[in-house]
């Protein structure tokens, strides 16, 4: 495995000593996520912590409710018996869980709702935009050997609802507008998702919730909905509903083509297809946005993507406050 790296200095500062903010609240209740009686999908019970006077306290309380579900519950606490969290430590925006390697030897798909049970627990403190998670105090890796690293609620999908049989990781090329709305910028994201979906969809939905980045802008409406998606023959032919026929917001400034090749370069970069049929509510016959016939294929639209090339200046920010929390819990 590879060894994680620190690239930020540890120092005990005022964050964790101050008071907190609305979301750790001593009348905010969170949601402590578990897992079925079946094994296949997390259940969430409701918690008002009992005495929060600051985000270490919250993650403590919740990290201790996660080992106790309700009595007589349809579901179990995340981690076998022989799963242990060694160590957990608070930093100013991320929260970093270490576990015995005992981690290594869950299926597939325990691993991922366990992963997912913590993850979507903790990023609800105060403050906290990730949760990394380690095992022996190394970097969490995939199947193929890459590391995992920072993780938030959106990084899972489906792993609640139905259930899953199976899952996936994929690293998905997602492109959204630049400032002036006339070409797309491409934003790397990786996630999890059950086999009950497809890469396509994932795809879709995840372009659907928006840029990261802040400096990048929506490419669709945010109520969009994907009706279907079929590929057959390296033809992906997707339907929304008329939802996706507008500009994502009154205020955008994104064109008609910037929105519709993000979809398309998207499905394309990612899923391996060849062209994109669009169907707005089963029919091709719209103009999209009074602009674009849908009656053709679309193909990938390289000219439209803007370059960038960013420096490690835009990706490491120094950490604030540092406290080791438990040694040897549940």
């Amino acid at each position: 495995m590879k060894k994680r790296v620190s690239f930020l200095m540890i120092f005990l500062l005022a964050l964790l000593l101050t008071g907190c903010s609305e979301k750790s609240g001593g009348s905010t209740q969170y949601q402590v996520y578990y897992i079925s009686t079946s094994g296949t999908k997390l259940v969430e019970e409701s918690y008002t912590p009992e005495s929060s006077t600051s985000p270490r306290e919250v993650t403590e309380e919740l990290l201790e409710k996660m080992g106790r579900p309700q009595v007589g519950s349809d579901h179990v606490k995340a981690l076998p018996d022989e799963v242990k969290v060694e160590h957990c430590v608070l930093k100013a925006r991320e929260v970093d869980v270490d576990f015995n390697e005992a981690y290594n030897d869950m299926d597939p798909v325990r691993e991922i709702l366990v992963r997912a049970a913590f993850v979507n627990t903790l990023i609800q403190v105060s403050n906290v935009e990730q949760v990394v998670i380690t095992v022996n105090g190394e970097d969490l890796v995939d199947e193929a050997g890459d590391v995992v690293g920072g993780m938030t609620a959106e990084s899972f999908i489906d792993t609640k609802g139905d259930g899953i049989n199976s899952y996936q990781n994929a690293t998905l090329s997602l492109y959204f507008a630049d400032s002036d709305g006339s070409l797309i910028e491409r934003e790397m994201r990786n996630v999890h998702y059950s086999s009950n979906s497809t890469l396509e969809k994932v795809i879709l939905e995840e372009l659907i919730k928006g840029p990261v980045n802040a400096k990048l802008q929506a490419v669709l409406p945010a109520e969009t909905k994907v009706l279907s998606v079929q590929t057959e023959g390296g033809t992906c032919t997707v339907n929304f509903d008329s939802a996706f026929n507008a500009a994502p917001s009154s205020e955008s400034n994104v064109t008609a083509e910037t929105s519709l090749y993000a979809a398309v370069d998207a499905l394309i970069d990612t899923a391996g297809v060849r062209e994109v049929i669009i169907q707005i509510e089963g029919s091709q016959e719209t103009l999209y946005r009074d602009e674009i016939d849908l009656t053709q294929p679309f193909t990938k639209r390289e000219d439209l993507i803007h370059q960038v090339v960013s420096s490690e200046s835009d990706v490491l920010e120094p950490s604030v406050g540092v406290d080791s929390l438990w040694k040897s819990f549940f």
